[in-house]
């Protein structure tokens, strides 16, 4: 449950001839300087990534780990599980209604007061009468009431139930798979491990060996690896040995891929809005804007900040992209994973997603570390939720 917290084109979108400096407040105008500071460092990032292509390099250096097994069998359910959460989300989009909180029918009461009695009588002998004369007459729709906030909480512990079973389902079989590899694996030495918990470096794609530079280039590269041009410059030599993860060297990549794909996502979004100013915005900007308590906005940074990038990097990266890699399928699982991640948050968001999803797969690729994609997806929530909240004030 990625959230496009993109609020600078909603705020642009909303502007006229008459709106007057005093109605913008401080925070928003800090949301708005934050954005376009964003958006300068990304032009810098993609003139930056335009020059090493042109100098026959790669985005980023590949990184020598060993990515995450996955089991064709995984990958399958992966895909499939990836391919529902899309259609519903599209369909749900489509038709206006919001994946959070189910919206209660309109309470219908028993008019017990005379003169409403009559007043209903008398509006309903004036439609008749216009239906048998071929007048077009105009019924009121009632709009569907609002959810209570504690329907929302219901709704949005529902969905945080859900990403933690699919956390599960998805997490304890590759776990499981890195066990058994280790295990089968016994020619290689057994180094120290550069974190203290051995489980969570296997779970997280930490490669337990000594770290190396990572612009340290061997003169040879490993003959069972064979070079690909789909994601390798001239530097995708891998190192004489393993990679280890460093938390300072992973978090530069994330921060260049994040601010690489916020100016084309905004381009996209701000393109969506010219052509459709009424584009639905994602249910949780609309219940920040409405009004929520404590609780709500605490269970939205919880999903928006932590559990989404948690769990939709290990189905989406992991499972789906990972399992393509296993099956030397490269170009296909990029372009299937990012598609799915993108359409999973519904429509027009998942236009705008596009280019995230697809820096995502990249960055997977070439870094083939769980813990590098998830740093991403934490940056950019947590800054545009931080975007969207002073926006909203």
């Amino acid at each position: 449950m990625n959230i496009v917290f993109f609020r600078l084109p909603m705020l642009l979108a909303q502007l006229d001839a008459d709106a007057q400096l005093a109605d913008v407040k401080p925070a928003q105008v800090l949301a708005g300087m934050l954005v376009l500071s964003v958006m300068v460092g990304s032009v810098a990032i993609i003139v930056l990534w335009i020059k090493r292509l042109q100098q026959g390099q790669s985005i980023f250096p590949a990184a020598n780990r060993k990515p995450l097994i996955v089991p064709l069998p995984l990958m399958v359910c992966g895909v499939a599980l990836a391919s529902l959460l899309a259609l519903s989300a599209v369909q749900q989009s489509l038709e206006g209604a919001s994946p959070i909180a189910p919206v209660p029918p309109p309470v219908v009461t028993d008019i017990t007061d005379d003169v409403a009695d009559e007043e209903q009588d008398g509006a309903d002998q004036k439609a008749t009468s216009e239906l048998e004369s071929g007048e077009a007459v105009e019924i009121d729709n009632p709009a569907p009431a609002r959810p209570t906030e504690a329907q929302v909480i219901t709704g949005m512990l529902g969905n945080l139930a859900v990403q933690l079973a699919i956390f599960l389902i998805f997490g304890a079989p590759l776990l499981l798979a890195q066990q058994l590899r280790e295990q089968t694996v016994v020619d290689e030495p057994t180094p120290p491990f550069d974190t203290p918990d051995a489980s969570f470096a296997a779970m997280a794609d930490v490669n337990p060996y000594a770290s190396t530079s990572y612009d340290a280039l061997p003169e040879h590269r490993d003959s069972h690896i064979p070079p690909n041009p789909f994601i390798d410059g001239a530097d995708s030599q891998v190192l004489a040995e393993p990679e280890g993860w460093r938390f300072t060297t992973e978090l530069r990549f994330a921060v260049e891929t994040c601010l690489a794909a916020y100016l084309p996502l905004a381009l996209i979004r701000l393109a969506i809005l010219s052509l459709q100013p009424e584009a639905p915005s994602h249910p949780l900007i609309e219940m920040m804007g409405e009004g929520v308590s404590f609780r709500v906005m605490a269970l939205i940074a919880l999903l928006a900040i932590v559990v989404a990038p948690v769990v939709e990097e290990l189905l989406y990266r992991v499972t789906v992209l990972g399992g393509f890699m296993k099956q030397q399928s490269l170009a296909a699982g990029w372009i299937v994973s990012s598609v799915l991640f993108s359409f999973a948050h519904g429509f027009p968001d998942s236009l705008a997603l596009l280019p995230l999803a697809f820096a995502l797969g990249y960055a997977y690729m070439k870094r083939r570390s769980y813990r590098t994609v998830v740093l991403v997806h934490f940056i950019f929530n947590a800054f545009n939720m931080a975007v969207a909240g002073l926006s909203l004030l």
